[in-house]
């Protein structure tokens, strides 16, 4: 459960809708690839993507780790707590 001053913070954030939604998804599951974060959202993968290098590039999103899925090697994300 997120203590009330994360709440706060976060309802602060310049984030767009689809990116509050890409980063709760991160948040709520560290190490998630963007492939499983798209089929835990029930979204298309190019609609993932995108969000994600926004979230990294704002310094929400970080790497991890490496992992295969499903026969290749990817990427796994953390969300920075704020």
């Amino acid at each position: 459960m997120m203590q009330q001053t994360s709440i706060f913070a976060f309802q602060e954030l310049d984030l767009n809708r689809n990116q509050r939604i890409m980063y709760k998804a991160v948040l709520h599951n560290p190490g998630f690839c963007n492939k499983e974060i798209a089929n835990y959202l029930r979204r298309n993968i190019n609609e993932v993507t995108p969000r994600i290098l926004e979230l990294r590039n704002k310094g929400m999103v970080e790497h991890c780790f490496n992992k295969v899925f499903q026969g290749k090697t990817v990427m796994c994300w953390k969300a920075k707590v704020l």
